[in-house]
């Protein structure tokens, strides 16, 4: 079931890459974003051979001016699914240690950047997929900030759910992913990617991953 154009945030990092990959086999195309366009173009160049509907387009999440101007790109570009992978990684530090940029900075790319997009994409869009965290749905130690980002992510999106029922909103909660070799502990990335594109053909609201051994 290809959507017209896919938004990946967050594409050339981490749990985005095999996302993008996933898509892309699915027959699927996108726009990908990160800071980075070296690493973009090198992404999409990867799949140059599979697939010519990829797009890249530069955009800093913890700039509005930016996103603004990505949603205008996606919206002239018939983006009609929307996924939110962007995010900084839990550093599982105390508030203490933390300085106020970098909290600033970690609810802007974690938390405000879905809901401006959200925002300004929602009546072009079928679908949204939050890649949120399993510490969205736990209270753990020295994670007071990704917490509340995460958390924060978790009620923005369940309330939105009920202001737009026809809009397919997956929300996705997994522990940790192996993303790099060697990785311990960790989820078969390939397994969550999945999962998710599973859940989102089946418009799932809630997909939960937890790969930890139970207790």
């Amino acid at each position: 079931m290809p959507s017209n154009r896919v938004l990946i945030t967050g594409a050339t990092g981490g749990l985005g890459k095999y996302l993008v990959s996933h898509f892309i086999k699915q027959n699927h195309k996108l726009i990908i974003t990160s800071k980075s366009v070296d690493s973009l173009i090198e992404l999409r160049n990867k799949f140059s051979n599979d697939n010519n509907g990829i797009q890249h387009y530069k955009c800093d999440l913890s700039n509005l001016s930016e996103i603004i101007a990505l949603s205008d790109y996606c919206i002239k570009n018939n983006v009609n699914v929307l996924i939110n992978n962007a995010g900084i990684i839990c550093p599982s530090k105390s508030l203490v240690k933390y300085s106020i940029d970098e909290i600033n900075l970690m609810l802007a790319v974690n938390l405000n950047a879905p809901i401006i997009l959200t925002r300004l994409l929602a009546s072009y869009l079928t679908d949204i997929i939050n890649i949120n965290s399993i510490v969205g749905m736990e209270h753990k130690i020295s994670r007071s900030i990704y917490s509340a980002s995460k958390w924060g992510l978790r009620g923005f999106s369940e309330s939105f759910k009920k202001e737009i029922p026809n809009l397919n909103i997956l929300d996705v909660y997994p522990s940790n992913i192996r993303t790099w070799p060697g990785r311990e502990n960790a989820m078969d990335v390939e397994k969550v990617v999945s999962d998710i594109y599973n859940s989102y053909i089946k418009k799932d609201s809630t997909l939960i991953l937890d790969g930890r051994a139970k207790k």
